[in-house]
C-alpha cells in the first residue's frame, strides 16, 4: 500500500516487490553501517532508473524488440544519473518531478504481482544537496536506449536474436 501520491524519505515504506523489499534492506543496512562504524556511505534511491545496460525485465528496455500495450494505467518517475559524489553519507531520493506512462513498453508477462500503478519520489533533496536534477529527457532516454539496442542487434546474427523474441 503506498501511503500517498509523492513519496518521501518520510513515506512509510511498504515494498511491493521482491525488489523493493531487497532496496528497503539496503536502505538500513547503510544506515546502520553509516552510524555504528562511521562510514560515509549514501543510498541513492533511483525512482526507475533507466540505461541502456538495464535489463529488459525491468525497464524501458521493454520495447527492444516489439511495442506491446498492457496495464496502460503504469505511470513511473523515470530518471539517468551517471555519477554523484557527496563528502556527506546521506540518502537521496534521485527522481524527476514529471512521470513517463509506461504503457507503450509494459506486457503482461513482466508484471508484478502487486504492482503500483503510479510510483513518484520526492528529488528536492538531491537537488538541494547534491545539485542534481535531470538533464535528459524521457524521450531522449527511450532513444538513447532503442539505438543501444538496435546496435546490439545489428552485431548479432539472426539466429542469435531468436531467443530475445517474446
Amino acid at each position: 500500500m503506498v501511503q500517498g501520491i509523492v513519496q518521501r524519505l518520510t513515506s512509510v515504506c511498504w515494498p511491493r516487490s521482491p525488489y523493493g523489499v531487497v532496496t528497503f534492506f539496503s536502505y538500513w543496512a547503510t544506515l546502520n553501517y553509516r552510524e555504528s562504524y562511521g562510514l560515509c556511505a549514501s543510498n541513492g534511491i533511483m525512482f526507475n532508473h533507466e540505461s541502456p545496460r538495464r535489463g529488459e525485465r525491468l525497464s524501458l528496455a521493454k520495447s527492444r524488440v516489439q511495442l506491446q500495450r498492457s496495464n496502460i494505467g503504469c505511470k513511473r518517475n523515470c530518471s539517468s544519473a551517471l555519477s554523484m559524489q557527496n563528502e556527506i553519507g546521506d540518502m537521496h531520493p534521485v527522481c524527476r518531478s514529471n512521470v513517463a506512462n509506461f504503457a507503450a513498453w509494459r506486457r503482461r508477462r513482466y508484471e508484478q504481482p502487486a504492482e503500483v500503478d503510479l510510483l513518484v519520489g520526492d528529488g528536492s533533496k538531491a537537488k538541494k544537496m547534491l545539485n542534481w536534477e535531470p538533464k535528459v529527457r524521457f524521450h531522449e532516454l527511450v532513444r538513447t536506449m532503442v539505438d543501444a539496442d538496435m546496435d546490439l542487434l545489428s552485431r548479432e546474427t539472426p539466429r542469435e536474436h531468436l531467443g530475445k523474441l517474446p
